[in-house]
């Protein structure tokens, strides 16, 4: 999540790289993203984990999975375009089991028949954070303080440009989802009848006064990770 699409070559890119990942999901009609997630079964116990997704004409290796979708397969998307990718977020929030008491859920099955009702950091940070904006502006200043953002700029520049001095299909619009997830699983305990009590202004203050921490907190570890890794 450095600031990539402050260069137009890398932008386009991650803009078609998106269409086609919309695209592909409205063809075939599944009903969400995909991306490496653990895969959900109706056993419960071990989830094995998979990665080899991807559009078959467009991969360059072999594709495993096509069965399930993971809510932060959207973030991405919402990158590249806002709205479009809330739309394909939320339609994978509205499938049975896909939201708990601890936000949404690793994965579910396109058929609505299976979810793998674990918590892992990727699945979850990355959409949210996508969500927000991405974190570019913050790493753009650490990189311009450090005096480093031209050295980034042209190194992105340069080598892109170099394999991509045309675009094809940028004219062709995003798609958005046209089926959902059949509702053939009950929804979390919590999440369906649960009725929280009634916060007084204190407790909304203190809530939100923790959410904010905690988010600059994760969003602040992101920067400084992305950081050492350019340096």
């Amino acid at each position: 999540m450095a600031p990539y699409t402050d260069i137009p070559v890398q932008k386009r890119l991650l803009s078609n790289n998106e269409k086609a990942r919309t695209i592909f999901s409205y063809l075939n009609k599944y009903p969400g993203m995909y991306g490496a997630a653990y895969q959900p079964n109706v056993t419960g116990g071990d989830y094995n984990y998979i990665t080899g997704f991807g559009i078959g004409d467009l991969a360059m290796a072999r594709i495993q999975e096509y069965g399930f979708f993971t809510p932060y397969g959207a973030f991405p998307v919402l990158l590249a375009n806002h709205s479009v990718g809330l739309t394909w977020y939320h339609n994978m929030l509205m499938a049975p089991g896909m939201q708990g008491p601890y936000g949404t859920t690793e994965s579910g099955s396109s058929n609505g028949t299976m979810i793998a009702p674990l918590l892992s950091w990727d699945t979850k940070v990355t959409g949210v954070v996508a969500i927000l904006g991405g974190i570019g502006d913050i790493v753009r200043a650490a990189l311009k303080q450090d005096n480093k953002y031209n050295d980034f700029y042209q190194a992105i520049n340069t080598t892109y440009s170099k394999y991509f001095p045309s675009f094809v299909g940028e004219d062709i619009p995003f798609q958005v989802p046209n089926v959902e997830v059949p509702i053939k699983l009950n929804e979390f305990t919590l999440c369906d009848d649960y009725v929280p009590p009634t916060p007084t202004p204190t407790d909304s203050l203190n809530s939100a006064s923790l959410t904010l921490t905690s988010s600059l907190t994760i969003i602040m570890m992101i920067s400084v990770l992305l950081l050492l890794s350019i340096v």
